[in-house]
């Protein structure tokens, strides 16, 4: 297995499934964390592909098939793995040569058989029954035994005899004996060479003699021994096999299972990758709408306080309104008492004017008089006087006709008060002007609060239908206003005649 750094672009890996490819990326994927290795599934897989090599509309890597590209994660080396150039399934291992059970009986215990080292192959995860332990001799030989055939084996490997290796083995009974009777006691050296060497080749007879015997039980429990490594083998033929047959089936299916977990897992955790995604992206829009919905409503409140100010400006538009319509009232008020005084101005008028008929049919028959007596200076002097009184008639007509109400008393004095005239009507000149200009404000005053009602209605749209008033009359009584003051601009004098007596 790999190591995730030894991994490189163009490496042919393993990946989850039972599935293998190419390594086209190394790095990181947007909106993911870790490191992540972009694969292109060979041909045989490359209908179980996720993607073309791109994540959310972005492009990491190119496939020569589409569809064929898998993105697996790089955390943990045993999701991807290298693979190698010559695949082998996986095999029961070969069994080794039968086992040599004579090999077991001791370290000094050898035999000229060639030794096989049996392979093993350990699989910790194979859950096979160990087998029994095999049957070992160790227990079954004495060291007596073990010291004769170690004896038999060295004496088949080297020539030497017997008695030559008695020297070289290590204690011994009989090097022990010999050393402490020879070390020990004094008496023995006393006894002869000869004995001694009779007695030690009576034990090498004994010895061999033991070793024989030990050897011929040897054979025999090896024959025992191949007897029963022949019943084992039989015995593994049948049932070992049947056995790795299911344990390499187990085996298959545990790393299918595994596969298809991990394939499993990493669905499900692109799916809550997704799911956290558009769960953010869901968040944004609510804090959004939030956003705006608070604009909104800040926007309202603005709108509510320009409401309460308009509605402030309409009420004291409405006072104003009141007041106007209070000095309009006033206005109308001296409109109706001018009028009722030039209509009493023109009665009087209308009575001079018969007056002053009567007055001039009286002049005329004192002309004629006087020129029927033409005939001293007395007539030139009441001719003279006549032309006076004439003059003076001219004069109280022309104030009569400028509106002034007193100059009926002129006209019953006569010619007494001719003197005082001209005074007298220019005063009452000066009067009708101011009467004239005081009217004149009054229509304009109208006209200007008309003009103000007028533009408040339009400014408040129809807001207040309860506070608006009908604007029909005052515009009926506006235009009659403004013909009065267009009467009173063009001819200054309230009378409607415009053929006055004094121009007659």
């Amino acid at each position: 297995m790999a190591h995730p750094d030894d991994i490189q672009v163009g490496d042919v890996v393993n990946v989850p499934g039972g599935m293998h490819g190419t390594v086209k990326y190394l790095g990181s994927v947007a909106g993911k964390a870790g490191r992540f290795a972009g694969v292109e599934l060979s041909s045989e897989h490359a209908q179980r592909g996720k993607n073309s090599g791109d994540v959310d509309g972005r492009k990491y890597f190119a496939t020569s098939i589409p569809g064929s590209g898998i993105f697996v994660p790089m955390n943990n080396s045993k999701y991807v793995t290298r693979r190698s150039s010559n695949i082998s399934t996986p095999t029961t291992p070969a069994r080794g040569a039968p086992v040599n059970f004579s090999k077991s009986v001791g370290a000094a215990l050898t035999t000229p058989r060639p030794r096989v080292r049996r392979p093993s192959l350990p699989r910790p995860e194979s859950p096979r029954v160990p087998p029994p332990p095999k049957l070992s001799l160790a227990g079954l030989r004495t060291p007596s035994a073990a010291s004769r055939t170690s004896g038999m084996n060295s004496a088949m490997r080297s020539p030497v005899k017997a008695p030559s290796r008695l020297s070289d083995r290590p204690s011994s009974r009989l090097s022990v004996d010999d050393d402490s009777s020879s070390y020990g006691r004094p008496s023995d050296f006393r006894r002869p060479l000869s004995s001694e060497t009779q007695d030690l080749k009576d034990q090498i007879k004994s010895l061999e003699k033991q070793l024989l015997d030990r050897d011929k039980q040897l054979d025999e429990q090896s024959g025992t021994l191949s007897e029963f490594q022949k019943t084992l083998e039989e015995m593994e033929g049948s049932e070992g096999q049947s056995l790795r047959t299911q344990l390499r089936e187990r085996n298959e299916r545990i790393t299918q299972l595994t596969a298809e977990f991990d394939v499993h897992r990493a669905d499900f955790r692109s799916t809550l990758d997704t799911l956290e995604i558009a769960a953010s992206e869901t968040e944004r829009v609510y804090e959004q709408r939030i956003d705006e919905i608070m604009q909104h409503n800040k926007e309202l409140q603005d709108r509510g306080e320009d409401v309460e100010v308009v509605a402030q400006q309409l009420k004291q538009l409405e006072e104003l309104v009141s007041e106007l319509e209070e000095g309009l009232e006033d206005a109308r008020r001296g409109e109706a008492e001018a009028r009722a005084e030039v209509e009493f101005l023109r009665g009087e008028v209308e009575r001079t004017k018969l007056e002053l008929k009567k007055e001039r049919d009286h002049s005329v028959a004192a002309l004629k008089d006087a020129h029927a007596a033409a005939d001293g200076p007395r007539s030139s002097s009441e001719l003279d006087q006549k032309d006076d009184e004439i003059r003076g008639l001219k004069a109280i007509i022309h104030s009569l006709s400028r509106g002034n109400p007193t100059a009926a008393g002129l006209g019953q004095n006569g010619s007494a008060d001719h003197d005082h005239n001209p005074e007298h009507v220019n005063q009452l000149e000066i009067r009708l002007q101011e009467v004239e200009e005081t009217t004149n404000r009054k229509d304009n005053r109208i006209e200007e609060l008309e003009r103000q009602l007028q533009e408040m209605h339009l400014q408040s749209g129809g807001r207040r239908r309860s506070s608006t008033i009908t604007l029909s009359p005052k515009q009926h009584r506006t235009s009659h206003s403004a013909g009065n003051i267009s009467n009173h601009s063009n001819n200054p004098n309230p009378n409607p005649n415009p053929n006055r007596l004094s121009d007659r």
